[in-house]
């Protein structure tokens, strides 16, 4: 991340805001992040998945509901639910939702908690955590 060049307002707009910015879909900052190597290809795969179910339900009006074959068929294959069964050791969430809405708040927690050992941020001392070891599960984790 120190190579990164310090932005000025307008060129963040610029990445980010604009219709044709480089990094104005969600897509785009998956694979940007997952290429700057700040989480693995089980969250990569994870991140995709939730932009997939974000999109069918945008996009078909018909898909109103979780339990839509479409949705079931991509929340089944999420991670996140396999690698909390296991460190949990319980069974797998089965709800498709419910796998959904740990997913998405697992992914939120896990970036906040990214951004605050990488970044300095005004106030109490930086963290001195290894995200690594938390934010990259074994794939005996995973199952």
């Amino acid at each position: 991340m120190a190579r990164l060049r310090e932005l000025s307002d307008d060129e963040q707009r610029g990445l980010f805001e604009t219709e044709r910015s480089l990094l104005s879909t969600f897509d785009a900052k998956i694979q940007l992040g997952y290429v700057l190597n700040l989480f693995s290809s089980p969250t990569c795969a994870d991140l995709r998945a939730v932009k997939k179910v974000r999109n069918l339900f945008a996009h078909r009006l018909e898909i109103q509901r979780f339990d839509h074959p479409e949705i079931v068929a991509v929340t089944n294959k999420l991670i996140h639910p396999k690698w909390q069964a296991a460190q949990l050791k319980k069974p797998e969430i089965e709800e498709h939702r419910v796998r959904y809405e740990r997913t998405v708040a697992h992914l939120g927690a896990r970036f906040n908690f990214i951004a605050d050992c990488i970044v300095e941020r005004p106030g109490p001392e930086k963290a001195s955590y290894s995200y690594d070891a938390w934010a990259r599960p074994t794939s005996q984790e995973l199952g």
